[in-house]
């Protein structure tokens, strides 16, 4: 999204990319609750709001994505080359469906991702 905070300038390009495709089109908004102390901590109850007035699913990491599949924080100049090395070594077999599976928000490093994607496709 360019940022927790843009969540709601992206219609316009959801939109767009909706209609470039015939049949169904599912949209997930995806986003890091962040810590409590944090200032965007604030805009989640606005994030979930803006999905569900849009009708779209919504995946959360708690704290933030790299928590959840690196599980540790990574400062931003590093995001990027820590995604290749994740991506190049396969380091999504080190991630514990557990914690990909959560429903609700209630412990640190993990998501909703697979409960969100798992109610459209089926897993091998």
């Amino acid at each position: 999204m360019d940022g927790k905070g843009n969540y709601n300038k992206k219609q316009a390009e959801i939109n767009k990319n909706i209609s470039k495709y015939q049949g169904l089109s599912k949209v997930f908004i995806c986003y890091d609750i962040d810590n409590p102390n944090k200032p965007s901590y604030s805009l989640n109850s606005n994030i979930v709001a803006f999905a569900k007035n849009n009708g779209y699913d919504i995946i959360w990491f708690y704290e933030d994505i790299e928590q959840v599949y690196l599980r540790n924080s990574v400062v931003q100049s590093e995001k990027t080359k820590k995604a290749k090395q994740f991506v190049s070594h396969n380091r999504i077999d080190d991630v514990s469906a557990i914690d990909l599976s959560q429903i609700v928000i209630s412990r640190n490093k993990s998501s909703n991702i697979l409960v969100a994607i798992d109610k459209y496709l089926k897993r091998k």
